[in-house]
């Protein structure tokens, strides 16, 4: 519960209007904290080409459809008593529908609350500018039901595995939780408590490799992301999957503990095995989920395991998305100035929205942002000033190599993507 009750001083989204994640969990525990509450259904909406939309029309024409959206939503929720809408984050809303019924059965969800995700989602297919005349999906539904006694983490990670499951799908689709699964993924919070607690017991974890690319190929460092694997079904669990779950249940702090540690070791093999070569120009670059800045512990573990291997900790990059760690203030200035201290570089990623704020970090040790792809001259002018700054700018996302040119005329130092080959 410390990660909730600790988000609860923001108010409204500065896109949409609508309440952020932290007014969204104030709200919904004020009304689970009434005395007439019963229980109702969470409602998770994920929309689909966020960033494809950033990097094809920009920022401006993304936040029209992101209101495009708000506003279907409001205007499905017009005049239901009770009902609170939120933006979570980049492209996930949330709905609390209370008083949902046969909520004692638990789980699952009731009809009219599925009957009107269905309609919600005809909707933004009808209402929502599309990505384009081929764009076969629009998003995606986790929904499930709840007692008022329940813990907030609890009801969000069981309808977080329900959005994981109909994100699965790859297709527009709604999944109830305990109804509706994908073969491999924990069906219940108990069964994600024990992958995670078998992952960290049995170091089950598979690191996932994109390498970075630069124009003079100096610099060079590999984005690493962390797979799970669930020995209860033998399969592998991407990091968009466990991660908003691991949040809800508090155990980012421990796997990206274990991330750290699998990836130090990986990189002692490697400069093992390529002596001077693999020192000089391998480096992988982390990211840090910040909810795990909220653990006391962490950033002490942390700086332990980085010490106690000194000589690999050299080529760890880590960074956070901008949204969320500067919502943590003092606890991320602290961790950029702990790497600082170990000449380790610190980053944001997803960033840009927030340049105002980003001046006092360089300071503390911020060393880079990384970036969707957007409109041309606002990259070139966002480039320039994170040079002002001493930054380096990093693209991310980006879907194709000959995208690549037109990024080092914006004044990138580097690109990473889905569409970019390893050099």
């Amino acid at each position: 519960m410390q990660i909730f009750k600790s988000l609860l001083n923001r108010k409204t989204d500065r896109v949409t209007g609508l309440p952020d994640r932290a007014q969204f969990l104030r709200q919904f525990q004020n009304t689970q904290d009434k005395l007439n509450f019963e229980g109702g259904s969470l409602v998770l909406l994920r929309l689909s080409g966020l960033a494809q939309r950033n990097r094809l029309g920009g920022w401006e024409a993304t936040d029209v459809w992101l209101n495009q959206v708000a506003q279907v939503l409001r205007s499905n929720t017009f005049g239901l008593n009770g009902v609170l809408v939120g933006r979570l984050n980049g492209s996930d809303f949330g709905v609390l529908f209370p008083q949902a019924t046969n909520v004692d059965e638990g789980g699952g969800a009731d009809s009219n609350t599925v009957a009107w995700a269905n309609q919600l989602l005809n909707d933004l297919r009808r209402k929502v500018s599309p990505l384009s005349s081929e764009t076969q999906t629009t998003a995606w539904i986790g929904l499930g039901r709840f007692r008022r006694e329940d813990a907030l983490p609890a009801i969000f990670s069981k309808v977080d595995g329900a959005l994981a499951a109909a994100q699965a799908q790859g297709r527009d689709a709604i999944c109830v939780a305990d109804s509706d699964s994908v073969p491999g993924l924990p069906q219940s919070s108990a069964d994600w408590v024990a992958v995670f607690d078998a992952t960290l017991t049995s170091n089950t974890l598979e690191l996932h490799h994109q390498a970075l690319v630069v124009p003079s190929k100096a610099h060079l460092f590999e984005n690493v992301t962390l797979r799970i694997y669930n020995a209860f079904t033998d399969s592998i669990i991407d990091a968009y999957q466990w991660r908003p779950v691991a949040e809800r249940l508090q155990y980012t702090a421990d796997l990206d503990l274990a991330f750290t540690e699998t990836a130090l070791a990986t990189l002692e093999v490697a400069m093992q095995r390529a002596g001077a070569l693999a020192e000089m120009t391998l480096n992988l670059h982390l990211h840090i989920s910040a909810a795990s800045l909220m653990d006391i512990r962490f950033i002490p573990r942390l700086l332990a395991l980085l010490d106690k291997h000194e000589r690999a900790a050299n080529h760890l990059v880590f960074s956070m998305s901008e949204a969320a760690a500067l919502r943590q203030g003092e606890a991320f200035e602290a961790f950029c100035l702990a790497l600082q201290a170990r000449s380790i570089r610190a980053g944001l990623t997803s960033a840009g929205h927030q340049l105002a704020e980003l001046s006092p970090l360089v300071s503390k040790g911020l060393r880079f942002l990384t970036v969707a792809p957007g409109d041309a001259a606002w990259l070139a002018g966002l480039c320039q000033f994170a040079h002002a700054l001493g930054l380096q700018v990093y693209a991310q996302d980006v879907q194709l190599a000959g995208d690549l040119e037109h990024l080092w005329q914006c004044g990138f130092d580097g690109a990473s993507g889905p569409g970019i080959d390893n050099p």
